[in-house]
């Protein structure tokens, strides 16, 4: 989570460098002041454009690191459109204005923060990859040549770790590998393949030029959204692989490519082409390193997961 009901919300976050509680009455005293925030260049109250722009640039890419993020997010009620509570981080006390979400006071530019929300979550509902059951491993599986998670620099290496030992980097980007995965799949037991991601999270105050990753069997990247943009979501706007990309400053960029898998059923009918091979078709298979992954046997219509180790045992003599 980015916020909690203790604290500031996201907008206050980037608004406020300090707590602004003397509306509690204890001098403002109460609440922490380790906000771990930034003002964006004036200290609450503004109407300086710029600041009120990278405000709202901001916002959008915690709001997407927070909402694409593994686990279950916790989302602040107002954070979608922007909710102020004047700096104040510890409003137990102060039933008005100051807690209150007023749905009458929304803006315009609010609805549209609200409206990319929006999107960012149906975007995590319609792409498993944003909902895994586990973290990643960052290793290959047996379905796939690629891992499941590769952290990539700008020039389009590989991050080792001196990489991770720079303290003067603030910018990270990550693939995510779609590709079909025998330890995901719905409740009806059917497996999933999704979309290959590259994000690019750029927390740097300027801009940087960042290779996009070169991947078998891919043409181009398409971006998703760009969320230093006013209007972020992007339409139809490709680059290819090896190109480079200039990533806005204090940005949240997001690329989708197909991975080439089936994916539903008959991406289940693939693994059962697999299984075809191995002699048998009425059971899944799954690599030891997979069913480690597991933490409950699963049994879907097609019979329970096997291991590799299994189709040398007596067991499926007959099948």
């Amino acid at each position: 989570f980015l916020t909690a009901h203790d604290g500031f919300t996201l907008y206050d976050l980037v608004s406020y460098n300090d707590k602004h509680n003397f509306a509690n009455g204890e001098d403002n005293r109460d609440g922490t002041a380790n906000n771990i925030s930034w003002n964006s260049g004036a200290e609450g109250d503004t109407t300086d454009p710029q600041v009120l722009s990278l405000r709202r640039k901001r916002a959008r890419a915690m709001m997407a690191s927070l909402i694409l993020a593994v686990g279950t997010p916790m989302l602040l009620a107002g954070d979608e459109f922007l909710r102020t509570q004047k700096g104040n981080n510890n409003p137990y006390c102060q039933d008005n204005e100051i807690s209150w979400a007023d749905w009458g006071a929304i803006t315009e530019q609010d609805r549209a923060f609200e409206r990319f929300t929006a999107f960012l979550i149906k975007l995590r509902r319609d792409h498993w990859i944003f909902r895994r059951k586990h973290f990643y491993s960052g290793k290959k599986s047996v379905e796939s040549s690629l891992k499941d998670l590769t952290w990539y620099t700008p020039e389009g290496l590989e991050m080792t770790d001196t990489d991770w030992m720079k303290p003067y980097a603030k910018s990270l980007s990550c693939f995510l590998s779609g590709a079909l995965n025998v330890s995901f799949c719905d409740e009806k037991g059917v497996f999933f393949s999704d979309n290959h991601y590259f994000i690019i999270m750029n927390a740097f105050e300027g801009e940087i030029e960042w290779l996009l990753p070169n991947l078998p069997s891919l043409e181009n990247w398409k971006l998703v959204f760009d969320t230093s943009r006013d209007q972020p979501v992007a339409t139809d706007e490709f680059y290819k692989q090896g190109q480079t990309f200039n990533v806005p400053a204090w940005s949240f960029c997001l690329f989708e490519a197909p991975s080439g898998d089936e994916k539903g059923q008959s991406a289940n009918s693939r693994l059962l082409r697999i299984v075809e091979e191995r002699g048998s078709a009425n059971r899944l298979f799954a690599s030891t390193y997979d069913f480690d992954k597991l933490d409950f046997m699963m049994y879907g219509p097609y019979g329970p997961v096997a291991t590799a180790a299994d189709w040398d045992d007596d067991l499926f003599a007959d099948d």
